[in-house]
Order: C-alpha cells, then structure tokens, then sequence
C-alpha cells in the first residue's frame, strides 16, 4: 500500500514538472518573439537611415559636380568673352584713352572682371569724378563717368584748372580762359588729381560770386582773385579797371560797407580804380582821373 502511494506521487511531481517546464518554454517563446519583434524595427531604421544618408552624399557630389563644371564653364566660354564696351559720360577726357589706362577689358571674361579695380583705375584720371560700371550679359560693359567741372584757374609754376571741390585737374587751355583767375596763393607743390585749395581760396571765390551777383559788376565782371598776404585779397574785374581789397577777417562789415557805397554814389562802380572795404568803419575810394581816363582811350 505504501508503495502505490510513493508511486503515485512521483508520477504527479513528474507530471508538475512536465507542466512548469512546459509553461517556462512557453514563457520564453513568448519573450523571444517581443524581443524579435523589437529588433526588426530598429534595423529597418538603421538600414533606412543608411539609405538616406547615401542619397544625401550623392546629392551633394551631384551638386558639387555640377557647380565646379558650371563655374567652368562661365568663366572660360568664349560665349562670355567681352566683345563691346560702351563709355558714356565723357566731354573732356578721351575714350580711347582712358580705356587704354583701363587696361585689358576686350576678350577678357565678362565675370572675371574686377569690375571695382576697373572703376578705381579709371577713376584714377584727374578729369574722372565718378565711375560706375556694369555687365550686360552675354559679352557687354557699361561703363559711365560723371566728369568734373572746370570752376576757376590757378597760377602755379603754370595756370591750371581746378573744379569746384577744389580738385587740380590738369592745365588750362585757351578754352579755360574765360574761368576765373586765382593769383598769389600760398601753395604746395600737387599733383592733377589733388586737392589744392585752402579756407582762404574758398572764402575768397565765395567773395567773388557774391560781387557778381550784383548788377554793377554784370558787364565787367570780378575774374580774378588775388592773395594779398595772410588775410587780404583784391578783387580786379575783366577789364581791370576796378579793383576792390577786402580783409577775409572782416567780410561781412566789408560786404556792408559796399552797400552803403553803392547806396551813396548813383554812378556805382563806374570810373573808380580800387575800392578798399578793409578797413573798419570807413570806404577808401580812388576814382579814375580824367587824365588816366583819356591815357587810357588813347591806348584803345
């Protein structure tokens, strides 16, 4: 009897051991597959993520492929070879000149050019204010200078001509003859293309214009402005048969003081030799005498 029961026993603890081994493979058929199924996500990433990058690089090769040949080709195409040059603007300064200062630009490629060295070398003429330059596309430059404007002349070891920034220009020709004259100014040696002028140059114009301006001086003109030391100037008009003195320490009293003089004498300007306005508070007038007068119709 006790030996059925021990026999039985065994069988049911075989039997659980059946059934827990059983369960336990279950179990881990069960984690196997979530473990399987968590992985092949991740490598669909990884080998999508592989896949993207690649197309990326080849794009990036493509592109890099296609800029370095594109660039090639715009720059050494004879389709992009300077062929015309149009320069507007100029009245003074010579075209073929000032081209030929310029440099190469015909046969050169229309990107490779420089274009502000280009605008600074042509600017580098005394005549050239501005320059301001252009492509036209495939194989054209534009080119447009603004010129500088003759203002007045200056002695120096010559007569030159110089615009109204006070900039020399080069020296005068028959054609400047008509511009004002500016004498005795204390300058230092420069060059076409340097600014000459000083405070006192400037003030001293700027008196001249202002003398213009009135209707004594519009048949006989003021044209030329002489430095008389370090603060007077004479005024002599085109005939030069009036001069006026003037302190540049005393210009407004100066301007005042000829108001009143025109004021008092109806006759103005006319016959007088000099007016001199520097001094304070007072006219000195020296009128032309009958004897100069008839000196001088005689010369004519």
């Amino acid at each position: 009897m006790d030996y059925a029961v021990v026999e039985n026993k065994s069988s049911e603890l075989a039997w659980g051991q059946v059934q827990a081994f059983r369960k336990q493979r279950k179990v881990s058929i069960a984690l196997q597959s979530k473990v399987d199924r968590k992985r092949a996500p991740s490598l669909v990433k990884v080998l999508r993520g592989i896949a993207d990058a690649m197309a990326k690089i080849a794009l990036f090769l493509g592109f890099v492929y296609g800029a370095f040949y594109g660039y090639r080709y715009l720059t050494t195409s004879s389709q992009f070879a300077v062929n015309q040059i149009a320069l507007t603007g100029n009245i003074v300064v010579n075209k073929d000149q000032l081209l030929e200062n310029a440099g190469t630009i015909a046969g050169s490629n229309i990107f490779m050019l420089n274009l502000a060295q280009l605008s600074k070398t042509l600017s580098a003429n005394p005549w050239v204010r501005s320059v301001s330059i252009e492509r036209a596309l495939p194989q054209k430059i534009n080119i447009k200078i603004v010129e500088r404007i003759p203002y007045a002349r200056i002695q120096m070891d010559h007569i030159y001509v110089l615009d109204n920034f006070g900039v020399l220009l080069s020296q005068a020709g028959e054609e400047h003859s008509h511009l004002p004259l500016i004498l005795g100014a204390p300058i230092k040696p420069v060059k076409p293309g340097e600014n000459v002028v000083t405070e006192s140059i400037i003030r001293g114009l700027h008196t001249m214009h202002y003398f213009n301006g009135i209707k004594n001086f519009r048949e006989n003109p003021i044209d030329t402005l002489h430095m008389v030391g370090n603060h007077r100037i004479m005024l002599s008009t085109r005939n030069k048969g009036t001069r006026i003195f003037m302190d540049m320490n005393m210009l407004s009293e100066g301007f005042r003081n000829f108001k009143t003089f025109i004021e008092t004498f109806e006759d103005g300007v006319k016959d007088v030799q000099y007016i001199d306005l520097s001094f304070k508070g007072k006219v000195v007038v020296k009128h032309e005498t009958l004897e100069n007068k008839q000196l001088g119709q005689k010369k004519l």
